[in-house]
């Protein structure tokens, strides 16, 4: 997998292309892990393939901005976890942060993409779509928990989502109200 912590506003964009990620560690594995990504365009990961983790992409975007174009997320118990806290340090995100997806299949996880906001963050995660995006299989298409996870203009696009044996689109914890 790959990780990376603090892309501060002055530091490069880190560009991710054409990698496969085969993840075999199981309970608690990441394929992608985004700490603290501060700058606006910080992350950008294009025609990446990530497998078998169980989490395909963690991020905890601070103030800035990761994309995600092209690829294909599959298996797991979540596919893309986008959110304002981090957990392992009991750390809040300082300014709302976003993260973009088009053109992506993000396939087979329990959850394909959940957007979380933790109660002990003001700060809100965006996830922002674009065209192309594909989401099948698994129990929950889209989860967006808590007041401050947002849907970039309550807009879906034209994302696609078939095949989930719970709910498309499941909305909690006062999301998007």
């Amino acid at each position: 997998g790959y990780g990376t912590n603090e892309r501060a506003t002055i530091a490069a964009a880190t560009k991710l292309d054409n990698n496969t990620f085969t993840i075999t560690g199981g309970a608690g594995s990441v394929g992608v892990q985004l700490y603290n990504i501060f700058k606006t365009g910080g992350i950008e990961l294009t025609d990446n393939t990530i497998t078998g983790a169980d989490t395909g992409m963690y991020a905890f975007i601070n103030g800035g901005s990761a994309s995600v174009t092209g690829g294909m997320i599959d298996g797991g118990t979540t596919g893309v976890h986008l959110t304002n806290y981090l957990t392992d340090y009991a750390y809040s995100a300082t300014l709302a942060g976003t993260v973009s997806m088009s053109s992506v299949t993000i396939s087979n996880n329990a959850t394909c993409v959940l957007v979380e906001d933790d109660a002990l963050s003001i700060e809100d995660i965006i996830l922002s779509l674009g065209s192309g995006v594909a989401i099948s299989g698994g129990t929950t298409g889209l989860s967006v928990t808590g007041a401050n996870a947002k849907l970039d203009n309550n807009d879906l696009q034209d994302a696609a989502f078939s095949g989930q044996s719970g709910d498309y689109i499941k909305l909690a914890d006062t999301a998007l109200a």
